[in-house]
């Protein structure tokens, strides 16, 4: 079983041509909720996050409403989870804090990122207090956290120049925050930061392991591949992070662990096209061996970019991406479609 669909073919809102950056999350037995950020292009000033329920029975998704909206500042990447635990609703985002059009130039606008958090207790119907997750400018979200079996949560981050994956760490599920120590590459992949370039990693996504320790891919810069990087110690702190055998375009990649406990990567499979959208999966238990098993779309026209992917209750799997930087695809398969041979 496969499906796929837009989640709108025009967005509703004037000035708003642009969508990019989405994820996914439960609400209840019969909801999915998505998020992305819209505007005139990325980094523009009117850059605003924008949301949309899906009903499971229906088939369907709302209009789009808007999530979030700074007075001032563009709204950058924002991640959307729902506490399977609590049941509280919490969106992450970072602003980008400046309007200045010499200070955004060439991609710079994200080394001016600050990160917010807030949570709601209905469903996103009212908010609490928004309030900073982190001060420092250069810092930004990308994919959801995850709760480890001791109950400790895990918001994977990234600094944007100089180039790392960092994780905010909470064991109040979400009161409080600390910082783990940056994830770094091992010292054979030169790390040249220069002229606002940095070949570091950025963007890692997480997954618990049966063995405790914990598995982060990420996005690396220059080299072509998908890196890895493993804590043994809840987070805390990690191993220089290596390539797989897995090809990154220096672009967005998401994995998830399903119930079955297989890994599941949504990724571009190239070192340099972002014209196709694949899965890849995993059975070793580690993240070591990866099996690219099925292409969801690829087309040359088209940019396909920023996947994320969730498992729901009933067992089904879904993803999001951006499509052509004009909307979202929503994408959902059941497990059996993902191995089988078809």
């Amino acid at each position: 079983m496969f499906r796929a669909q837009l989640i709108f073919e025009k967005m509703a809102y004037p000035g708003c041509p642009f969508s990019h950056v989405s994820n996914l999350t439960q609400l209840d037995e019969n909801t999915l909720m998505a998020q992305w950020y819209s505007g005139w292009h990325e980094e523009a000033n009117n850059q605003a996050i924008f949301g949309a329920k899906y009903n499971i029975k229906e088939g369907a998704w709302s209009k789009p409403f808007l999530l979030s909206k700074s007075t001032r500042y563009p709204e950058g990447n924002g991640v959307i989870w729902k506490d399977p635990g609590t049941g509280k609703l919490f969106l992450f985002h970072a602003t980008i804090w400046t309007t200045k059009e010499r200070e955004k130039a060439l991609g710079r606008g994200w080394y001016r990122c600050k990160v917010f958090y807030m949570a709601s207790n209905d469903d996103g119907a009212s908010w609490g207090e928004r309030c900073v997750l982190m001060d420092e400018l250069g810092y930004n979200v990308r994919h959801v956290p995850i709760v480890l079996a001791d109950g400790r949560m895990l918001l994977p981050m990234y600094h944007e120049y100089p180039a790392h994956g960092i994780v905010a760490i909470s064991d109040n599920r979400g009161e409080t925050f600390h910082f783990s120590q940056p994830i770094k590459n091992h010292d054979r992949y030169t790390d040249v930061t220069r002229f606002f370039v940095n070949w570091g990693n950025i963007q890692p996504t997480l997954a618990e392991l049966s063995d405790s320790s914990i598995l982060a891919l990420l996005r690396t810069r220059r080299f072509g591949k998908v890196f890895r990087s493993v804590s043994t110690d809840r987070g805390e702190t990690w191993s220089p992070a290596e390539e797989t055998g897995l090809l990154n375009p220096d672009e967005g990649i998401c994995m998830v662990k399903l119930k079955s406990g297989r890994l599941v990567l949504i990724f571009n499979n190239s070192s340099k096209s972002v014209h196709g959208m694949w899965l890849a999966a995993c059975d070793d238990g580690k993240g070591l061996s990866w099996t690219v098993v099925k292409r969801i779309e690829q087309d040359p026209r088209l940019k396909l970019t920023y996947p994320s992917i969730m498992q729901a209750r009933d067992g089904t799997i879904h993803a999001t991406y951006t499509w052509d930087r004009k909307s979202i695809k929503h994408v959902y398969f059941d497990e059996d479609w993902l191995v089988s041979g078809d």
